[in-house]
């Protein structure tokens, strides 16, 4: 689970903010922020998933692949990933999708 002084609160994160990546099943904004380590933030909307349980554990799966990122995240920047494709079930398949997505996504936020 990642610690709570890394998780950003989805109020917090500016209106504007700059598009990172969009991929198949994700979207990935940036924002700076004053702090000296980033803050990450996962939304997943009820149009994505009606049950609360599924979409509780996409925010799990999500944090839990950020956790292990965390260490090459630049720091003094927040972090929004929104899900943004609808999921039915969530299996092998559909975690593996989510993490290479992250991982495009992460890859494209250490090179600019």
């Amino acid at each position: 689970m990642l610690a709570k002084r890394f998780k950003l609160p989805i109020g917090e994160f500016p209106k504007r903010s700059q598009l990172v990546f969009r991929g198949q099943l994700l979207t990935i904004k940036k924002a700076p922020n004053q702090l000296e380590h980033p803050r990450v933030g996962v939304l997943v909307s009820k149009r994505i998933n009606p049950k609360a349980s599924t979409r509780n554990s996409l925010k799990r799966t999500i944090y839990d692949t950020l956790k292990e990122k965390l260490p090459v995240l630049p720091t003094a920047l927040d972090l929004l990933v929104v899900v943004e494709a609808p999921i039915i079930e969530i299996d092998l398949k559909t975690k593996q999708m989510l993490s290479q997505d992250l991982d495009r996504g992460l890859g494209t936020l250490s090179t600019k």
